[in-house]
């Protein structure tokens, strides 16, 4: 069915080919007194709703393959930085205290010193502290 736009004199003409009274109404009105009296067809006046896609189109469909890229070995130790982590060891060299930590980032979160500077300092003793690095 097509969508029609019904202006007020087409509906005040249809009004008055079927003998109904179209005084002081407005537009809504007149629409709804045709409906009323099945004049009209609610598919003609009121069009069914379409969705539209909204946004740009996606550049890859689904159906593509994306083929993995090589990765640089001197970034490999990137991919397991926080999915393997690797324990760390600080030892007072004066008093003989042991502490451990679950990863890099809890021992420098606790010590106050950077990431790097563990993974610099591995196996060397800084200040009072040597400091042990071994994978999980």
């Amino acid at each position: 069915m097509s969508y029609t736009k019904y202006t007020i004199p087409i509906l005040k003409q249809l009004l008055k080919d079927n003998n109904i009274s179209s005084t002081h109404m407005n537009k809504f009105e007149m629409l709804q007194k045709l409906l009323d009296a099945n004049i009209l067809k609610r598919e003609e006046v009121f069009p069914p709703k379409t969705t539209k896609k909204r946004g740009r189109p996606r550049k890859s469909t689904t159906n593509e393959v994306k083929v993995p890229m090589p990765i640089d070995p001197k970034h490999e130790y990137l991919r397991t930085i926080r999915t393997q982590p690797k324990k760390v060891i600080c030892e007072n060299v004066k008093t003989g205290e042991v502490t451990e930590y679950e990863s890099i980032y809890k021992a420098a979160k606790a010590t106050g010193h950077g990431t790097s500077f563990f993974t610099r300092n591995h196996g060397n003793t800084v200040g009072d502290l040597h400091i042990s690095i071994f994978k999980s």
